[in-house]
């Protein structure tokens, strides 16, 4: 019985059958499964929103009790009360001393006092850290916004001692709710991060008032097991009814389109011969494949030939626009890739919410290119960037804009993480092996942060400015290298650069007009007696004193380290003249790593040698890091023992690898830093560690001074381990002496 040929339809109507059939299957499979997800989902919702109610309230009754311990840590501070009798250095202690002293949880963002009457000590200085300007004078804990953000403040009274007798003052801590969430890990299933105030809510809210204007988002649903196993059981049943009709498609798709396909192949050999081809009829059940092979090696070697000139033309675009984008030294991003980028997000064509630049610039470069030649500085170009790459996500462009300055841009990122990020480029910066370049000196990053919303134009705009305005901060001595901008960075900046104190400072270094010595006595143990003291310098203008933090950012902004120091043994060589300090005593004088290797500034210390009969005179080492040829360093400091001066190693166990400088150079002095004699006051592993490192070096016969003593305790401990002097506030403040309103000679700088 021969076959009836099956009926012919065209390919658009079998197309649009199994389109038919396929939107019908899906359509009842995924009512199906949603259904039974939005059942599921309702439940499961309900279940987490009360177990998150209870997880905020738990976590937020934590976090009164930690910010009332950091309360009670200020109150109960003997600093604070010294702080309330005498405000002199208010503005250092609040920005220097207070959040680095160890006595606050890292979530702590501002630390105010008040006096009785509850007026801030410097109702400026705070109100630009958003502290209050005056205080009720009564304990009070509120909560308030910033951007969305809730900050905890915290009021709490100061006594006039531990007998708690009077009150003297008052307070006040302002915590970073979110980070201290985060950080102390109170929540057991909330997110921290997602914690925040709602725009235009309440600035003022209090305590009982924190469920209804501090908003979370309640963790994902833990019930999705449950949905992604109803989902690939749904996804399971339509992929093999997908394949099932896959087949039939695949079958009707041969028998339906492989004539068309055969008539083409016929055409495409016709055309170079012109030779027509011979008409085939084949039954309708039988199927052949040569035509379609035919066709498929032609538009194969058809599309070769194609491809092979694409991708011609594709390298040769890519070399292009690598040698327009990319930095021939580094592989990194260049300066014009990084504008296009930024006018791109100017013109929003990026769809992001936030954006965070970090502005990444070499520490002291040019004495490191300078010294060892632009070989090896090209190398350490190279090195930091490879380094910061590894730091990066995969999805981070890493600009150089030009000699040591890098650039990233980060999208769609918390302030809070985009810190970790730039700790992450730091730390990869720091285990880098720059020796195998011959560079023997760390190679230090540091980077300013910028953050702004991507949809405020002009914060956008001034951006780039903002993360240099950091970066210059991060870049000042005892910065911790990665700064975020505020608007107190910009008043700072604008003030280094504009106003009369950088007028003040040159006149100074050049003439010697205003500059004062201070004198901190260092006084030998057991004796408690004054041997000599440490020459601290400020700086007279406008009938105010300028101290080291307004002094030394202009110094290091201008590069003028070598030419204070000259300026300050000229002072320190008048103030021995005018016998400002008596026979018997001396002077310890702070030379900067740079000077060091200055043959001027060693000669004008050998100007001093004549004193060195009735005066002991004690060179301190500072910034050490920044020695760049050791040997001659040595050499200078070798001289000068022959001339009978003292060598002292400052700051020792803050910098840079200190034990390696006690090895190269001939030092007699060795001053721990105030980090180290810190530990001392509890015992603890840090303790054991310095206590071993103090008998280390007196085994090794260096006089040991310790710095910092701030107290009874800390002073008897160092004693008891031996240390030969000491020096601290306990001991004595530094102070101006009545013979030092000098006219100093003038001095040229080099």
């Amino acid at each position: 019985m021969p076959l009836k040929k099956l009926p012919t339809f065209s390919a658009s109507q079998y197309s649009m059958a199994f389109l038919l059939a396929m939107v019908l299957v899906v359509v009842i499979q995924g009512g199906f499964i949603l259904d039974e997800l939005r059942k599921i989902q309702a439940r499961s919702d309900e279940q987490i929103q009360e177990r998150a109610k209870t997880d905020f309230d738990a976590g937020m009754n934590a976090a009164r009790a930690q910010i009332a311990a950091n309360a009670k840590a200020l109150s109960d501070w003997e600093e604070s009360r010294q702080m309330l009798a005498n405000s002199t250095y208010y503005a250092y202690w609040r920005y220097s001393r207070v959040l680095t002293s160890g006595l606050f949880d890292k979530a702590v963002v501002n630390v105010s006092l008040y006096n009785q009457d509850g007026h801030n000590l410097n109702p400026i200085l705070d109100r630009n850290d958003f502290m209050p300007a005056r205080v009720t004078a009564k304990p009070d804990f509120y909560i308030t916004a910033a951007n969305g953000r809730p900050y905890a403040v915290q009021v709490t009274p100061i006594y006039d001692g531990p007998a708690q007798a009077r009150i003297i003052g008052w307070g006040a801590i302002r915590v970073d709710l979110v980070k201290l969430l985060a950080e102390r890990r109170l929540f057991k299933i909330i997110d921290p991060l997602t914690v925040h105030t709602e725009p235009g809510g309440a600035n003022h809210i209090e305590w009982t008032q924190t469920p209804q204007y501090i908003q979370y988002q309640a963790p994902n649903n833990p019930e999705f097991k449950q949905l992604s196993r109803l989902m690939e059981r749904g996804i399971l049943q339509i992929s093999l009814i997908v394949l099932a009709f896959l087949f039939l498609g695949f079958f009707l798709l041969q028998l339906l389109i492989i004539r068309p396909i055969t008539g083409l192949s016929r055409h495409i050999l016709e055309l170079p011969s012109g030779t027509p081809m011979p008409q085939h009829h084949s039954p309708a059940w039988m199927i052949k494949l040569r035509e379609l092979e035919t066709i498929r090696s032609a538009l194969h070697e058809h599309q070769h030939r194609v491809a092979t000139l694409n991708e011609k033309l594709e390298q040769k675009n890519a070399k292009l626009w690598e040698l327009a984008h990319l930095d021939s030294l580094t592989g990194a991003f260049n300066r014009r890739a990084f504008d296009e980028d930024m006018s791109k997000i100017l013109s929003g064509e990026l769809d992001s919410f936030t954006l965070t630049m970090l502005l990444i610039d070499c520490d002291h470069f040019k004495p490191i290119n300078d010294t060892y030649g632009h070989e090896v500085g090209d190398a350490v170009i190279r090195g930091i960037a490879e380094s910061l790459k590894r730091a990066l996500r995969s999805q981070d462009k890493l600009y150089r804009l030009g000699g040591d300055e890098f650039c990233t841009l980060l999208f769609d990122l918390d302030i809070v993480v985009a810190q970790h990020i730039a700790e992450r480029c730091q730390q990869e910066v720091a285990v880098h092996d720059f020796n195998q370049y011959g560079v023997r000196e760390p190679v230090v990053v540091s980077i300013g942060l910028a953050y702004t919303l991507t949809e405020d134009f002009n914060s956008l705009s001034e951006l780039s400015r903002q993360a240099d305005i950091a970066m210059y901060q991060a870049k000042r001595p005892g910065s911790h290298k990665i700064v975020a901008y505020n608007a107190e960075q910009q008043e700072i900046s604008t003030a280094i650069l504009s106003n009369p104190e950088v007028s003040a400072v040159f006149e100074a270094i050049k003439t010697g007009k205003g500059m004062v010595l201070h004198f901190q006595p260092i006084v030998s143990l057991p004796a408690k007696e004054t041997d000599y003291f440490e020459a601290l310098t400020r700086i007279e203008t406008n009938d105010q004193l300028l101290g080291p933090n307004r002094i030394f950012p202009i110094i290091e902004m201008r590069r003028m380290e070598i030419e204070f120091d000259l300026a300050v043994i000229n002072a320190i060589g008048q103030a021995l003249a005018h016998e400002v300090l008596p026979p018997g005593t001396g002077v310890s004088i702070n030379v900067s790593g740079l000077s060091l290797i200055n043959s001027e500034v060693i000669a004008r210390l050998m100007q001093l040698k004549s004193w060195l009969k009735t005066h002991k005179i004690v060179v301190e080492l500072t910034e050490t890091a920044f020695i760049t040829q050791m040997e001659r360093a040595t050499g200078h400091l070798r001289e000068l023992r022959r001339a009978g001066f003292l060598i002292a190693l400052d700051d020792f166990g803050s910098g840079y690898s200190s034990l390696r400088y006690l090895a190269d150079m001939p030092v007699d002095i060795v001053k721990f830093d105030l980090s180290l004699i810190q530990c001392l006051a509890e015992e603890s592993r840090q303790q054991q560690l310095v206590e071993n490192l103090v008998r280390l070096l007196q085994n090794a016969n260096y006089s040991l001074v310790a710095e910092g003593i701030e107290n009874e305790l800390l002073l008897e401990k160092v004693t008891q381990l031996g240390f030969s002097h000491a020096q601290g506030f306990y001991l004595g403040t530094p102070e101006k002496t009545a013979h030092m309103s000098l006219d100093l000679p003038a001095h040229s700088p080099t």
